[in-house]
């Protein structure tokens, strides 16, 4: 990630000092990127001159003034398609089951991945997170709906797992961890 531009913010700047590398020519040099790498580019690079005031290779971070653009948020929704697609190169089935119940319920990976058979009211047609992201918060369990097809799966996983997490990997069934979902 940083390599890409603090290789390009080399050969933009050639041997110019770090000291003499003032905001203003920086945002030059940014205005020359895509506004999606603009972020990026200035992440990068403020982590560049952090790290060598850190090691006393400078006093101070020539661009630390320099403000990073806002992310933009991602409003895409795949298609029908692009969500069958994705199933079809989900080589073991287990995650296939995982990617399906995310599909399926809208929940984070980790929601996902902890859900228990304890967790479960198939009458209601629901899990019940007790212990979630915003539990401290709120002080209240995350209630999923589940559709028919998260119902099914539900039922089978609890058949397969009835202590411990429902969604295992496929080696040796263990529990996915945030590694194993990455």
């Amino acid at each position: 990630f940083y390599r890409h531009f603090v290789r390009a913010f080399v050969a933009g700047f050639g041997g110019t000092l770090a000291t003499e590398i003032i905001p203003r020519s920086f945002n030059s040099w940014l205005d020359k990127r895509k506004q999606g790498s603009r972020r990026n580019a200035v992440i990068a690079i403020k982590r560049m001159f952090h790290w060598a005031v850190g090691e006393g290779l400078l006093k101070e971070n020539p661009i630390r003034g320099v403000k990073k653009p806002p992310s933009k948020s991602r409003d895409r929704i795949l298609t029908d398609a692009e969500r069958t697609q994705i199933l079809n190169a989900i080589k073991d089935q287990q995650f296939r089951d995982f990617v399906i119940a995310m599909q399926q319920t809208g929940c984070r990976p980790m929601e996902v991945a902890s859900v228990t058979a304890a967790d479960v009211d198939l009458d209601a047609g629901i899990w019940e997170l007790k212990h979630h992201k915003t539990a401290k918060k709120t002080g209240k369990p995350r209630i999923i709906y589940l559709t028919q097809i998260m119902i099914e799966l539900t039922t089978k996983l609890m058949l397969k797992n009835p202590e411990g997490p429902l969604f295992r990997g496929p080696r040796g069934g263990k529990p996915l961890t945030r590694n194993g979902v990455r």
